[in-house]
C-alpha cells in the first residue's frame, strides 16, 4: 500500500530522509557508547566522543524535524491526503472495488 504519493512528496523533502537518518545514527550511536561503557570500561575517552557526537546528530535531526513542521498547511496537506486515500482504500476493500484498471 503506498501512501507516499507525487502529490505528498512535494511536501516531504529531502529534510523527511535527512532528519530521519540522523536520529537514527545518533540513538544508534547513543546504544553502542553505553553497551561499550558496560563492557570495555576502559575506553571513557570512546563512550564520551559517542555518546556526545549522538547526542549532536539526534538534536541537529530534531531541529531540522521542528523547522519542517513549522509549515503547517503542508502538514494539514499531506495530512488531508493520507486520510483520504486511506478511506478510499478501505471502502475499495469493504465493497471489492478494484482500484486499478
Amino acid at each position: 500500500m503506498e501512501i507516499l504519493t507525487f502529490t505528498t512528496q512535494q511536501h516531504w523533502t529531502t529534510w523527511f530522509a535527512v532528519y530521519l537518518f540522523l536520529g537514527g545514527m545518533g540513538a544508534a550511536v547513543v546504544a553502542v557508547s553505553f553497551l561499550t561503557h558496560m563492557y570495555l570500561r576502559e575506553e571513557k575517552e570512546l563512550v564520551m566522543w559517542g555518546a556526545i557526537s549522538g547526542v549532536v546528530m539526534m538534536v541537529v535531526g530534531s531541529g531540522m524535524l521542528f523547522l519542517h513542521l513549522l509549515n503547517k498547511w503542508a502538514i494539514f496537506y499531506i495530512v488531508a491526503i493520507v486520510t483520504l486515500i486511506a478511506i478510499m482504500r478501505s471502502k475499495a476493500i469493504k465493497f471489492r472495488i478494484p482500484l486499478t484498471p
